[in-house]
């Protein structure tokens, strides 16, 4: 098959699979009753249909086993963010104990690690196993925080498929653009159901089911960027400037709980999209931020990668002193969202407890 059809497809086949998918999705999770309700800072107006995941999983693994031309390789990630799926799934049901779901997390990377998609830069099989898992836990559930307002999980996680897609497609690895394209199509395939035109509340939401994997697809996508020469390193800032929201968020949430004496697992509204979303006036605005930001920190870093070690760690370190001014910046008064009137413009906007 040829390359170009490969691209174009793995993006037009998951979109068009997780477009069709999610609509029966939604009527499954009302015959089952399977809905996210409200409680806590969960404050949607109505119960919401859970099992988003199901559809964009479903129409990610059919594109990426079909057009992905080195689906073998790849079927260690691909199974093991199947059976995140599955649990996450069951936690959207049921409830997980958060312990159980970091030990599959573990898990996940341990078998990244040993089939050969982990780090691989260091000088000890220990060191690049427990850098592995560390990866993998952290951006897994990074993601999964950032799936806390209409549209901006699946608008961040297409930009962040797209810019794994362009350094891969840079560096000549065909098969890792188009197992990231699906990835993204399949976000962007279910971000109609999910931010809706004129402020109508979702349809439906990803839940742990669509989170949780999406988030370890990321993790591992980004630990087979292909760097040339010898990057050691700099091939890892390279991948965290490919998820670079994803960090900033988790700055942002780590330094304000921490600054606050408060915990850094307990919710809240105090997230990268809950204070953008005071000024941008919407969840669509705040969606379209985040994954317009994204898509230049990932261009970034494909121009980066193109000159070599010392770009990579230039692109880097400007990105990190940048970051921080952005979270000094958002501790401010003026960008406060966990209470008062910012709070209140939230309540009809926020679909997940942290």
């Amino acid at each position: 098959m040829p390359d170009e059809v490969r691209i174009v497809g793995a993006i037009v086949v998951s979109f068009g699979a997780v477009l069709w998918l999610t609509p029966l999705a939604i009527r499954i999770a009302s015959r089952t009753g399977f809905y996210d309700r409200p409680r806590g800072y969960k404050a949607h107006a109505a119960p919401t249909a859970y099992l988003g995941g199901a559809a964009v999983i479903s129409g990610f693994a059919l594109s990426a086993l079909l057009l992905s031309g080195d689906a073998v390789h790849y079927l260690p990630l691909i199974g093991c963010a199947i059976g995140l799926w599955v649990l996450g799934t069951v936690d959207d049901r049921m409830n997980v104990r958060p312990r159980d779901k970091i030990l599959a997390e573990v898990a996940g990377g341990v078998v990244l690690w040993a089939s050969g998609l982990g780090w691989t830069f260091l000088g000890s099989g220990f060191e690049e196993l427990l850098l592995t898992t560390v990866w993998v836990v952290a951006f897994t559930n990074s993601f999964n925080l950032m799936d806390n307002m209409d549209g901006v999980a699946g608008a961040v996680g297409a930009a962040c498929g797209a810019g794994v897609a362009g350094l891969a497609l840079a560096g000549g690895d065909v098969a890792l653009a188009a197992l990231a394209l699906a990835l993204a199509g399949g976000c962007l395939g279910f971000l109609p159901y999910n931010l809706r035109a004129g402020g109508r509340p979702a349809r439906i939401f990803l839940g742990d089911g669509g989170s949780l994997p999406l988030g370890f697809l990321l993790a591992g996508a980004t630990m087979q960027i292909p760097v040339p020469g010898d990057p050691g390193w700099p091939a890892l800032l390279a991948g965290g400037l490919l998820l670079g929201v994803l960090v900033l968020d988790t700055l942002l949430v780590i330094v304000s709980r921490t600054r606050r004496g408060v915990s850094v697992v307990t919710g809240g509204l105090d997230h990268l999209s809950h204070r953008l979303r005071t000024r941008l006036g919407s969840p669509g605005a705040v969606a379209i931020a985040l994954a317009a930001t994204q898509v230049a920190v990932s261009t970034l870093a494909v121009v980066a990668v193109e000159y070599g070690r010392t770009a990579i760690i230039v692109a880097a370190m400007t990105c990190l002193a940048t970051g921080a001014g952005a979270i000094a910046l958002l501790e401010g008064p003026r960008w406060a969202a966990s209470s008062g009137p910012a709070r209140e413009a939230l309540a009809e906007t926020v679909t997940e407890p942290w």
